[in-house]
């Protein structure tokens, strides 16, 4: 049996993580994203970038007056018999919807690691954290042709909003749809979150 665990990212699990990253947009994203950009995605030079932003998120909180401070962006991986897989990103909502609302920033998991839990686990544990900051619902941006990935997010609970964007993506432009969740669910039995965020 796979052991399947998630736990916060730490600045030496950023050459898994590039890794994890780079291979799956390459697996997720053939047919959606220009091959020639999926083809010069190199893992070395995400490393790079990853271990910068985890060593950023390891310093001191910066001071914040926004209420979503509770939420800071965070990142956690997933493990598959104790190796990193994968990733998610989360935090508050970049879209300025007002209070009560998180985000799910990223989600990708090596190839190799899908359909085996470890996405199902990283997303249980973003809305878990998400709901524990007093967030009230979830929201999170995907390309309308990844249908494996709106499968999956369905089957958790989130629906479309049909709300659509052009985003910047990794230096592509590329349109998404908007996937949302209410958190009051997220919480195990008898644990309450603080008074919103």
């Amino acid at each position: 049996m796979t052991a399947i665990a998630v736990r916060p990212a730490v600045r030496e699990d950023a050459e898994a993580i590039a890794l994890a990253h780079v291979r799956a947009w390459q697996g997720a994203y053939q047919g959606l994203i220009d091959q020639e950009h999926l083809d010069r995605l190199d893992p070395e030079r995400y490393t790079a970038g990853w271990r910068r932003m985890l060593g950023e998120l390891a310093g001191p909180a910066p001071a914040s007056t926004d209420p979503r401070g509770s939420t800071s962006a965070r990142q956690v991986v997933g493990l598959m018999d104790g190796r990193v897989v994968g990733f998610a990103g989360y935090g508050p909502c970049r879209d300025e919807d007002g209070p009560g609302l998180g985000e799910l920033y990223a989600i990708n998991l090596h190839p190799e690691a899908w359909g085996r839990g470890v996405g199902t686990a990283l997303l249980a544990r973003v809305t878990l954290d998400l709901a524990r900051a007093g967030l009230v619902s979830a929201r999170l941006w995907v390309l309308p042709g990844n249908h494996r990935a709106r499968r999956f997010y369905e089957a958790r609970g989130w629906s479309c909003t049909e709300a659509t964007r052009e985003a910047e993506v990794n230096g592509v432009t590329v349109p998404e749809v908007a996937y949302e969740r209410s958190l009051a669910d997220a919480l195990p039995v008898g644990e309450t979150a603080p008074d919103g965020p």
